[in-house]
């Protein structure tokens, strides 16, 4: 009683394809951003360095500030970012998952959403292999 689909004469699959043409969705790909400048993505209370969890291996973090340290943070060193982690603001892990960076546009935005909210942001890149 299955009924082989003719995808051809179904208006329902080619009837959308021009929408989808004409209407991409609005996703920029980060493929030439510098992860080493976060200030260039709107991050202007980030703070980017490195880990070394062996020889060679070196993954790239970032450290957003809640929004409330924005001013403060302007200029400032690893150490004084190190040290805002002394304020009973809460502290956000966010690992984004295997497919791009952390310097992906949607990423962005929810790190500013959630400095805005108060967190540190803590994300990092995987090493891949």
């Amino acid at each position: 009683i299955l009924k082989r689909a003719n995808v051809a004469n179904d208006m329902s699959f080619w009837g959308c394809l021009p929408f989808a043409f004409h209407f991409p969705l609005p996703v920029r790909l980060p493929y030439f951003i510098d992860l080493k400048r976060p200030q260039d993505q709107g991050l202007n209370h980030t703070s980017n360095f490195y880990l070394q969890p062996e020889d060679g291996i070196n993954i790239g973090v970032w450290h957003t500030a809640p929004s409330v340290f924005w001013k403060d943070a302007q200029g400032k060193d690893q150490a004084w970012f190190e040290s805002t982690f002394q304020s009973s603001h809460p502290v956000m892990l966010y690992l984004h998952g295997n497919a791009g960076t952390r310097g992906g546009d949607h990423r962005v935005q929810l790190y500013k959403v959630l400095s805005s909210l108060g967190y540190h942001v803590v994300t990092f890149d995987y090493r891949g292999e």
